[in-house]
């Protein structure tokens, strides 16, 4: 009984230390930008005036809450820019993101960063997923995306799941923003389009996804190409 007990209380202790934490952990400046979106930038952009750092800390097993809160604590500080902070290695292999912790440099930026008719499917699943791109079968990774460029004249066409499944059709127009789609696995989900509520099942679902937490998303998860 008493070893059981020790060995609750070692797992609620691991528990608390692996719980997600997000810290303001350095506030160099203050700014008074209103802008409500927060772009991922990168050594090309030129624009960014450096304001503080963000320290997160833990297993993500909740994506959306971690970004509410950084993003708080960016805009406390007026950031509407972030950055991966890279650090260096022993062996000076190049830098991969530890999820459990890490940093984000907070920057503002006068003007977001263009990346106009890219595409970007994102899957935050825990297994793989299998998608059309234009009647090819790709296999996207856990927790990992894919991006691609549309060009003028072509047409591109992206689908998951079967008869429950869903497709999109995508273009290439002059000056059109970036797009991001997050990939969902089978599932049930709530119906939306009832009057009095409801659920569907779905063999697999596109979802657009807003900017900012896609690109985070983009920052914490595994670029497959």
């Amino acid at each position: 009984m008493i070893k059981k007990t020790l060995l609750i209380a070692l797992a609620f202790c691991t528990s608390l230390a692996m719980a997600q934490q997000v810290t303001l952990s350095k506030a160099d400046k203050l700014s008074d930008n209103k802008d409500k979106y927060l772009y991922k930038v990168d050594s090309t952009t030129s624009d960014k005036v450096y304001l503080g750092e963000l320290e997160i800390v833990g297993y993500i097993s909740n994506e959306p809450k971690v970004f509410e809160a950084l993003y708080k604590k960016a805009k406390s500080i007026g950031a509407n820019g972030f950055e991966l902070k890279t650090l260096e290695t022993i062996d000076q292999s190049p830098y991969q993101i530890n999820t459990t912790h890490f940093f984000l440099n907070l920057y503002e930026v006068n003007k977001k960063p263009l990346r106009d008719n890219k595409v970007y499917l994102i899957s935050g699943a825990e297994k793989p997923i299998k998608i059309r791109v234009n009647n090819k079968t790709v296999v996207l990774e856990p927790k990992s995306f894919i991006e691609s460029r549309l060009e003028p004249g072509e047409l591109n066409s992206i689908g998951v799941g079967k008869l429950l499944g869903s497709k999109i059709t995508l273009t290439y127009k002059e000056g059109q923003p970036v797009q991001y789609f997050l990939i969902l696995p089978p599932g049930v989900r709530a119906n939306s389009m009832a009057m009095e509520g409801g659920i569907n099942f779905k063999s697999g679902d596109i979802v657009s996804v807003e900017r900012s937490y896609a690109e985070f998303l983009t920052t914490i998860y595994h670029h497959q190409k």
